[in-house]
């Protein structure tokens, strides 16, 4: 007797996607690439308001932003849901000391990443091992673009 496979309904399936698309799920490499995020929480802390901390991704697998005091770059890995990034290097401007404790807080967790997803609203998070969210940026328009 042939067993007949039970189909889930669409938006169950929806419900269940809904919540975080891990990796590159519906968003291809160029996606990230040639996009600048602006960081919006960093350890569930908050940001300084226009204090503004960025993550840019090139097509040849480098990661450059600001931490909204100095400017940095490094090498990124990126293999489906995972992300890492190799040594990260910046310039060494002094700042205000709120500034300067946000862009250590950015530059920590930035070395504690170890994995990625794109949310329903098209938020990036980067998690750690543990599957923590370290940061959470949103995508920066054209118009708003620093480049």
């Amino acid at each position: 007797m042939m067993r007949r496979l039970q189909q889930v309904p669409a938006w169950i399936l929806l419900l269940i996607g809904a919540s975080v698309l891990p990796g590159w799920a519906g968003v291809t490499p160029e996606g990230l690439t040639g996009t600048s995020w602006l960081v919006e929480d960093i350890g569930g802390a908050g940001v300084i308001d226009f204090a503004r901390t960025t993550i840019s991704f090139s097509e040849d697998g480098r990661v450059y932003g600001d931490t909204a005091c100095n400017r940095y770059n490094g090498g990124v890995t990126l293999d489906a849901d995972r992300m890492s990034f190799g040594p990260l290097i910046s310039t060494k401007r002094a700042c205000p000391e709120a500034v300067m404790n946000q862009e250590s807080r950015f530059l920590e967790a930035m070395g504690k990443v170890e994995s990625w997803a794109l949310d329903e609203n098209g938020l990036l998070f980067l998690y750690d091992a543990d599957g923590q969210p370290l940061i959470r940026a949103s995508r920066i328009m054209d118009s708003d673009s620093e480049e």
